[in-house]
């Protein structure tokens, strides 16, 4: 048996106690990950063997055990006690850095690769890990998780999760724990150990095993009364990992992403050399019937044929979407292949799952854009910042820009952002994201990207950076046109000036360059792509601003614009009246306009008003 020492590190008060722990998380993994003998097992945070030496007599000879730990001395104890005698087991260290477990670790945790080799395996068990991770390693635990886990295994893990019982019960007293300080999605137990002990909210928790690829569901654990019969120990996870599901019949299928209301996935009948239909129940009613048809771009594992049209989009009928549902059901071909069967299930509303990921994305990396910029008569600048440093960083003083090899602080400038604060999740007046920052003639003379950070090597970057506009939108476009085709502006002869709705009627003659740097709309973009390549000879240039990325947030309704900008490449500007000026994103441009030209250039905000600069070509 492990030391004392090592009994306490994983919160045992003597041998006894550790051999019934061990033997409680067995048979949470046999009756709720669905343990069977010959199952690939791999325990993240195995420590001491706790799991490792109840599990020998539960596996077959076919059957593998792999623990792994960021505790040297842990991994080599297992190695000793356990590897040794059974060669079914083996141990892996990884030396992760954990303010906890392992605080002088050389890798970070969000950086880290749990196996550096590639092995699939049926059962993965984390029991007592995720109560020691904060947010950034928790989401690339999930990723590990996911590459490691076959699809139809199973990961079993624990967690505090934090609920409205939850949260009475700790503000009753009725708790073993209470976690008092926030650090971002989560809550912490004791501040100057930030790994001690770390809580998440379930939902929160759910929603990013989803995101991972899992389809999970959760039962409250001993630590807090919360009126249920409770797992005894901490809170219990079960998540199945999403993936082709086998059958003997010849018909196979996977759903891969339930969100935007939707379900997708793919789905395939061998047999009959077609993708089968589709039909979704809940509570044993059929509410959606559907098939496969989209073309799938890479064939998935024991999937259909190269370039099949094997995918789906299963639409959930809206009045379905945002609520609790029971006994969902997704079943494929005559046969009735389960591709998904979940006992409950929340079908999140699309605009709450666009905010939840911005919110994680924002949390993650850091968000920030320049409001506006100004030049000086001395040829500095001078610019509003807009920024939210990234999940983890400490709030101790302004951000800094860094630009031509300088370092210049930001001043926090008042007055809060109210949508922002609802976006995050935080409470309102919490988050003062705008800065003021003044660029001296030195290092505006200098050039080169904007970049924010905390310090020199913790610096982060919207769109690779954002160039402050030259003195003129007509000098942006002549080192545009420079750039891509080696001409200058004044070669062009009579440059046809667009109105911003458009050209009306071609003129007499070829044209080889029309420019409408104010912005160029119509409410039928179909439309204005036609005019615009019967008016340009073949060849010809077209330029154009519009407003970009870095437009969005400024204004009412700015955090639904950049949600709406994530997922459909468009969005209204915050000036814009209804159809018009719609922002274009290079994957929009090139979807929409990419028939008739070729998208030779976006510059991002190199226009004044910080709007983009496009530059298309006439096929």
């Amino acid at each position: 048996m492990p030391d004392r020492i090592a009994l306490r590190r994983v919160g045992s008060t003597d041998a006894e106690d550790f051999l019934a722990t061990g033997l409680l998380l067995r048979s949470a993994l046999e009756d709720a990950g669905g343990l069977h003998p010959d199952d690939a097992v791999f325990d993240i945070g195995c420590g001491w063997g706790r799991l490792a030496m109840p599990l020998a007599p539960a596996l077959s000879s076919r059957g593998r055990y792999l623990g792994m730990d960021a505790a040297a001395e842990a991994i080599a104890w297992c190695r000793r006690n356990v590897g040794e005698a059974d060669a079914r087991f083996r141990f892996h260290h990884a030396d992760i850095r954990n303010s906890y477990a392992n605080p002088r670790g050389s890798i970070a945790a969000r950086d880290a690769v749990l196996l550096p080799w590639e092995e699939r395996f049926d059962r993965i068990a984390a029991f007592s890990l995720f109560t020691h991770l904060l947010p950034d390693a928790m989401v690339r635990y999930f990723a590990e998780a996911a590459r490691l886990c076959r699809p139809g295994g199973v990961l079993v893990a624990t967690f505090f999760l934090l609920d409205t019982a939850t949260r009475a019960a700790i503000e009753a007293g009725q708790a073993d724990r209470d976690f008092p300080a926030a650090h971002g999605i989560a809550r912490l137990g004791n501040p100057a150990v930030p790994e001690d002990a770390v809580a998440y909210d379930a939902d929160e928790v759910i929603a990013l095993l989803d995101a991972a690829g899992f389809d999970a569901e959760w039962r409250p654990g001993a630590w807090c009364r919360r009126g249920v019969e409770p797992f005894d120990y901490q809170d219990l996870v079960i998540a199945r990992r999403r993936g082709a599901v086998p059958a003997a019949i010849g018909t196979r299928g996977a759903v891969q992403a339930i969100a935007g209301g939707a379900i997708r996935g793919w789905a395939w009948d061998a047999a009959a050399g077609m993708a089968p239909g589709l039909r979704l129940e809940i509570g044993g009613e059929v509410v959606a019937e559907g098939g496969a048809g989209e073309m799938l771009r890479a064939a998935p594992p024991d999937g259909p044929p190269a370039n099949a049209a094997a995918g789906f989009v299963l639409a959930v009928p809206p009045h379905l979407v945002g609520r609790p549902l029971r006994d969902v059901r997704l079943l494929a071909g005559p046969e009735a292949l389960p591709l998904l069967a979940r006992p409950a299930l929340l079908l999140a509303d699309p605009a709450e799952e666009l905010a939840r990921a911005w919110r994680c994305e924002a949390l993650r990396d850091g968000l920030w854009r320049i409001d506006a910029v100004m030049r000086q008569d001395d040829g500095g600048w001078r610019a509003r910042v807009w920024a939210v440093p990234p999940r983890g960083s400490p709030p101790i003083a302004p951000p800094s820009l860094y630009l031509g090899g300088g370092r210049i602080p930001l001043q926090s400038l008042d007055g809060g952002d109210a949508e922002l604060d609802a976006a995050l999740g935080f409470v309102p007046g919490t988050m003062r994201p705008h800065y003021g920052v003044e660029v001296p003639a030195r290092l505006a003379a200098r050039g080169g990207p904007w970049r924010l950070g905390l310090a020199a090597d913790r610096q982060w970057a919207p769109h690779e950076g954002l160039l402050p506009p030259p003195r003129g939108d007509e000098a942006a476009a002549a080192a545009c046109i420079m750039a891509a085709t080696g001409r200058s502006l004044a070669s062009f002869q009579s440059p046809l000036e667009l109105s911003p709705s458009g050209p009306v009627e071609a003129p007499a003659g070829p044209v080889t360059l029309a420019m409408a740097l104010s912005g160029i709309e119509a409410e039928d973009e179909a439309a204005l792509v036609e005019g615009l390549a019967a008016t340009l000879a073949p060849g010809g240039l077209l330029l154009f601003g519009t407003p970009g990325a870095a437009a969005l947030i400024g204004g009412a309704g700015g955090v639904a614009r950049l949600l709406h900008w994530q997922r459909h490449g468009t969005a209204q500007a915050p000036e814009a009246p209804p159809g018009r000026r719609r922002l274009r994103a290079r994957a929009h441009v090139e979807a929409r306009w990419g028939g008739a030209f070729a998208l030779l250039d976006l510059r991002e905000a190199a226009l004044s008003g910080m709007r983009n600069l496009l530059l298309l070509q006439r096929r």
